[in-house]
């Protein structure tokens, strides 16, 4: 499934006030995200590049670890994520924001580091991207540091109802990258979440903008006959079950 970057905007423009409130997973991955990128980077103060910052939690992460940050701009796809975004009141970082799909935007300058968490899973082309694109904007000796989902990502959801995004594996990442970048680290996870029931579990989707990865909305007869389903086939003494598959990559370009 391609994603409709239409809906993947309404979606999460929706979720603006209740994501981070629910969004208990993705702040687990941009902590361990940025205590990785802290192993390269020390005590940063160049200019960085943050893709789909959403509300700013990622952003904040970043600049509680790296408060001499020079400059960092954040970019989203959803322009009202921008009133979101602050810094911390004592800290010197020039900030801005960047409105547009990064795979078409032009970005003002250059970077010391570009980083992204859940984010990337939404590209329709991320080879390009990543071997042109975004490896335009970075410099020779700057770091290139991401999550995105593998796939095993909500795997529940997909076998029941056959939607979902193409996830690369991390063999795939790997080779996307062995192009222009030298990988310096990767790995993956899987983290399963448990809901009380099925309603639980789609309120957590809505409430984070993932409910973005359906075609089209379901009548009231197909939501029920999912939750059937789907407590049938994964209900356990914990509840029922939602998968995560975050992968880590840290590169630097060639």
């Amino acid at each position: 499934m391609k994603p409709d970057k239409d809906k993947i905007e309404i979606h999460f423009a929706r979720a603006a006030m209740t994501y981070e409130s629910q969004a208990l997973v993705q702040k687990e991955i941009g902590k361990r995200l940025i205590d990785l990128m802290a192993i390269q980077l020390g005590s940063f103060q160049g200019k960085a590049l943050e893709i789909g910052c959403c509300t700013g939690l990622l952003t904040r992460l970043f600049l509680d670890r790296f408060p001499w940050t020079r400059e960092l701009h954040v970019n989203d796809l959803v322009a009202r994520f921008e009133s979101f975004i602050d810094i911390p009141e004592k800290s010197k970082t020039q900030l801005r924001f960047i409105s547009g799909d990064i795979e078409t935007v032009s970005l003002p300058t250059t970077y010391d580091c570009i980083f992204s968490s859940s984010t990337f899973h939404w590209l329709h082309d991320l080879q390009t991207f990543l071997q042109h694109h975004l490896y335009s904007y970075i410099h020779p000796d700057g770091l290139l540091a991401f999550t995105l989902y593998g796939p095993e990502n909500m795997l529940e959801i997909r076998e029941l109802t056959g939607q979902g995004l193409r996830y690369y594996s991390l063999a795939d990442i790997q080779r996307l990258l062995a192009k222009k970048y030298t990988l310096l680290h990767c790995e993956e996870q899987r983290q399963r979440i448990f809901f009380a029931d099925v309603g639980a579990l789609l309120t957590h989707l809505r409430a984070t903008g993932v409910n973005a990865l359906t075609e089209k909305g379901w009548s009231r007869a197909q939501l029920h006959s999912f939750s059937k389903q789907y407590t049938k086939r994964f209900s356990s003494d914990q509840g029922v079950p939602l998968t995560y598959h975050p992968m880590y990559f840290l590169a630097r370009p060639r």
